[in-house]
């Protein structure tokens, strides 16, 4: 009003509209200062790209809560975007707030359907954790990684194994054996086909003898030659 239509002007009120959560309104002023600068818009788009190359600096750097900040502020002041809501899932995962993430995955999907299976690479990490939160004792964060590992693959043989293991020392025998059910349905090969003698020693503590059984033979339909799992099916 007093100084003209500046570019400027026009993109702090974007960001202003966009933090108080009106989209439309902020569209409105991106679509006018197009008519005032055409490169406007890319200009205003790279104010969130490089909070986002921030975010991610920080995730590496373990600087969870920093990031999440820096990832929140990107969709505040550039706006929706897939990338944001992946590394705010991503920040999620690490901490093991499975809701938190799987809040973020929705919304995300909205933008860019594929967004979940960008997170699967995370899976083996997040049951590296798991792993080892369980060997130290600390069966909730276990579980949180467990679970997050789930998140970004349902069908995980290795997060579903680790978190009917965390279940079972927790007490939880109807989760336990959800979660183990869930690995020996899974369709996919683990890395490590021990995994599944997990659940058979697991399985056979707890005298669950038909899981014990299943997972052997689960074990054995992809090596036919592992002297250790024809040794455990014999006990069973």
């Amino acid at each position: 009003m007093t100084g003209g239509g500046s570019a400027e002007v026009f993109c702090g009120l974007a960001e202003v509209y966009l933090s108080c959560g009106d989209k439309e309104a902020a569209e409105q002023v991106l679509v006018e200062v197009e008519w005032i600068d055409p490169n406007a818009r890319e200009v205003f788009e790279h104010r969130n790209i490089e909070l986002i190359k921030r975010g991610k600096k920080q995730m590496s750097g373990g600087d969870l809560e920093g990031a999440e900040e820096t990832f929140e502020d990107a969709l505040l002041k550039g706006g929706e975007s897939a990338e944001a809501y992946a590394c705010l899932a991503e920040v999620h995962l690490r901490k093991g707030d499975k809701d938190a993430a799987e809040r973020m995955i929705a919304e995300g999907e909205k933008i860019d359907s594929g967004l979940r299976e960008r997170l699967k690479n995370l899976e083996s990490a997040l049951v590296s954790q798991g792993n080892g939160k369980l060997g130290k004792g600390e069966l909730e964060e276990a579980k949180g990684a467990f679970e997050c590992a789930v998140v970004t693959n349902e069908k995980s043989v290795a997060g579903n194994t680790g978190l009917g293991e965390t279940l079972q020392a927790m007490g939880d025998k109807e989760g336990a054996a959800a979660a183990f059910q869930k690995a020996l349905e899974s369709d996919e090969k683990p890395e490590d086909l021990h995994v599944y003698n997990k659940i058979g020693i697991t399985a056979r503590k707890t005298k669950d003898f038909d899981t014990a059984l299943r997972s052997y033979n689960k074990a054995l339909s992809f090596d036919r030659k592992d002297p250790i799992l024809y040794y455990n099916k014999a006990m069973v």
